[in-house]
């Protein structure tokens, strides 16, 4: 099975949001979610949302083996380096070209789960996680700030 595959798998799979608000902001409540979502994409806010989900990823990379995928490219990196993942992350949430808007970690533990991060969310979506996965994303989560709820269906 090619990682185009498993991706849609995993797609299908149960998903939780590392998220820095602590649950979906209300639909009468979307104008000030706008103010906020403009606020997040100034250039300052942006930067740290960014470092905050490298140190997410780099530090779940102590723990578990990753790949990262870039669809655009059709590319992948097994076993990446450190700089890697930097890279990956910064390119899809800070980067100018459009072709790296979707980045992928495969995440292989006892069972195998996906992160994606989306430049248009100012937040990742964790795909599969079994319950030792997401015990740490919450705990790598917490510790930048951040919070982990399961995705709005």
């Amino acid at each position: 099975m090619d990682i185009s595959d498993q991706i849609d798998l995993l797609l299908e799979e149960n998903a939780w949001v590392v998220d820095i608000l602590p649950e979906q902001v209300p639909a009468e409540r979307g104008s000030r979610y706008a103010m906020f979502d403009a606020y997040m994409d100034s250039p300052e806010m942006s930067e740290a949302f960014c470092v905050k989900l490298n140190s997410i990823l780099t530090k779940l990379y102590c723990y578990h083996d990753l790949t990262v995928y870039l669809p655009a490219e059709e590319t992948a990196m097994e076993q990446p380096q450190m700089t890697d993942i930097t890279m990956a992350v910064r390119a899809c949430l800070l980067g100018e070209e459009k072709r790296d808007a979707v980045t992928e970690f495969l995440v292989k533990g006892k069972k195998q789960a996906m992160i994606m991060l989306c430049r248009q969310d100012f937040y990742m979506t964790v795909f599969g996680a079994d319950d030792d996965l997401l015990r740490l994303v919450r705990l790598l989560a917490a510790s930048e700030g951040l919070y982990v709820r399961p995705a709005a269906i």
